[in-house]
């Protein structure tokens, strides 16, 4: 019998799950963690521990198995199909800022880890997903902020570089269109926000402080876009007005 030790960071309590055959690992760590999906994606700094010369957890691990992907750009996340489907209580609010089972998860490598195996399904549901399983998660309004632009260029070819809470870049254009929502409330009344695409659907709000940078940058368009506001970037023309919002 080979036996499987892992961490909760959650409650600092120690389980085993024992697998008796090679042949029905994956099912049986499945079955036997079903209520603790959450805490096994919540990652500690000793990782699991194999206790045996012929065992190899990792492959069998959820939480390994995102870890061997740590630090790669882009987790072929388009390639894992997993069957096991489950929701965790995990939430993005409207920050940005993760948590899990009402706890803000603080740790910057812990997000960007989850952050970099998120996918937008085609019904609107977010998921982390990894080779064994999809977990959905709920977010507040996107999953990302846009915390940091850079202008390089100038004219109708300049490009705005957007750098996400999560380390990542995209420059707005025909990949990573920029859109206007328009926002109201009781306080302050409409106004427009921007988002940006990061990738692969997921978008980032555009905070405060580059917000108005963005709006510094303002101009007329030209063409079918005269008369209207908006930036340029990439050779691409975003528009402040009715045509330029969308549903998130």
């Amino acid at each position: 019998m080979t036996g499987i030790v892992f961490s909760d960071l959650l409650d600092g309590e120690t389980k085993r799950v024992t697998l008796p055959t090679q042949d029905n690992r994956i099912q049986k760590l499945q079955t036997e963690c079903a209520p603790t999906t959450a805490t096994l994606l919540i990652r500690n700094d000793n990782r699991m521990k194999d206790n045996t010369s012929d065992a190899d957890p990792a492959r069998y691990n959820r939480l390994a198995a995102l870890s061997r992907f740590e630090g790669q750009s882009a987790p072929p996340i388009h390639l894992w199909h997993p069957e096991h489907i489950c929701d965790i209580d995990m939430k993005i609010d409207r920050n940005g800022d993760w948590h899990h089972e009402g706890t803000q998860i603080k740790r910057a490598s812990l997000t960007r880890l989850f952050s970099s195996v998120m996918r937008l399904e085609d019904d609107g549901d977010y998921f982390l997903v990894t080779p064994v399983e999809k977990c959905r998660i709920q977010v507040e309004d996107v999953p990302f902020q846009a915390i940091l632009m850079r202008v390089d260029g100038g004219g109708n070819s300049q490009r705005l570089v957007f750098t996400s809470n999560m380390a990542e870049e995209a420059i707005a254009g025909a990949d990573h269109p920029l859109s206007f929502i328009e926002e109201t409330d009781s306080k302050n009344g409409s106004s427009f926000i921007p988002y940006i695409e990061i990738r692969d659907g997921l978008k980032a709000r555009v905070s405060r402080n580059v917000y108005y940078q963005l709006m510094d940058l303002l101009e007329e368009g030209e063409g079918d876009n005269k008369g209207c506001l908006g930036v340029w970037s990439d050779d691409c023309f975003f528009g402040i007005s009715e045509s330029a919002f969308e549903s998130r």
